[in-house]
């Protein structure tokens, strides 16, 4: 699900509730997955050079946010003689079985209290 227009860096999360997580802590422009599979099928406009994709931490599960995640770094670095150079980036929660949303609301949480 394309949340905004792409710019040269482009932030790319598994569900919508990461994905605007993402923004909202970050400004980037993202994209939603909708689900782990989708992540390595995504297309990405050759326009953009530095992805950072936002993967969850399923470390409690089966693995499938951060298989699926470096799918796709795996995928955009190998496309690089049709794209060009690209910078690409996978991100992990440190807490296992979290993704950014529970992250960015944590922290949005933290910030509540000590106001």
């Amino acid at each position: 699900m394309r949340l905004f227009e792409p710019e040269h860096e482009l932030a790319i999360a598994e569900g919508i509730e990461t994905a605007m997580a993402v923004h909202l802590a970050t400004g980037k422009p993202v994209w939603a997955g909708l689900n782990a599979g989708n992540l390595e099928k995504l297309w990405l406009p050759d326009t953009v050079q530095s992805i950072c994709i936002y993967a969850d931490n399923d470390a409690h599960a089966d693995f499938d946010g951060q298989m699926f995640a470096f799918a796709l770094a795996r995928r955009l670095k190998k496309q690089e003689r049709q794209s060009g150079p690209r910078q690409v980036r996978v991100l992990l929660p440190k807490t296992p079985g979290t993704d950014w949303a529970d992250v960015w609301l944590a922290k949005a949480e933290h910030t509540a209290q000590t106001a």
